[in-house]
Order: structure tokens, then C-alpha cells, then sequence
């Protein structure tokens, strides 16, 4: 095993980490940052030198990445936001029109039936 090239993508990393901009390496050539998902991807692709492999998103992409990736905790967090705010309108914390008169936990009215048609055409 030649560990010197072994360490190769860690000596390119450190030349350059930045995924965005492109800089020259040693051997002259021009390429954007390492990660070390492009290290692993060179490994498995039995690559006979760490190059770049994965484009990072720019722009709105990064958001709609985040999106996409994190949509289910954000849907778990929403409905339990969801839950909460359906709890609290029976508790008559509130103004009497807001969390009063609208029923119990298993027996809505008013506002709270509103709001379970409301949620349930948002969800789908």
C-alpha cells in the first residue's frame, strides 16, 4: 500500500476545501474543493486518484435540498404543532370566542371542527 497516496484527497483537501471555488492542484490541474464524500466516492468507484465527484447545489437548490431532505421531521413537527394548537383551543385560556364553546377533545365544534376539515385539506 503507497500511503502517500492513500493521503492524496486529505493533501487535496487541504490545498482546497471550499466545494465552490475552483483552484490548481499539484499536477496543474483545476477543480472545486474536496469533501469527504468525494473521497469515499472515489474509493468506491475504484478511481485510480481522488477527484471531485458531487456537484453541490447553489441557489434556491439548497433550500428545496432541505426541504426535500428534512420533510419528514418537518411534517412530524407540524402536526404536533397541529395537535397542541387543536388541544389549547379547548382549554379556554384564551379569549372566551377563540378557546371556549368549541367542545371536548373527542367531540369538536365550532372552531375546532373547523380547524381538523382545515388541517386535514392541508395535509392532503
Amino acid at each position: 500500500i503507497d500511503y502517500e497516496m492513500l493521503q492524496d484527497g486529505l493533501d487535496q483537501m487541504s490545498q482546497n476545501s471550499n466545494p465552490f471555488m475552483r483552484t490548481k492542484l499539484k499536477d496543474g490541474t483545476r477543480q472545486r474543493g474536496l469533501n469527504f464524500d468525494d473521497i469515499n466516492e472515489s474509493g468506491i468507484q475504484c478511481r485510480s486518484g481522488v477527484t471531485k465527484t458531487f456537484r453541490e447545489s447553489v441557489s434556491i437548490a439548497v433550500v428545496m435540498d432541505g426541504l426535500l431532505s428534512y420533510r419528514s421531521p418537518l411534517a412530524m413537527k407540524l402536526w404536533t404543532m397541529m395537535i397542541a394548537f387543536y388541544i389549547y383551543m379547548g382549554t379556554g385560556n384564551g379569549q372566551d370566542i377563540t378557546t371556549l364553546n368549541n367542545g371536548e377533545l373527542w367531540y369538536p365544534e365550532w372552531l375546532r371542527l373547523n380547524f381538523l376539515q382545515w388541517s386535514a385539506m392541508a395535509d392532503a
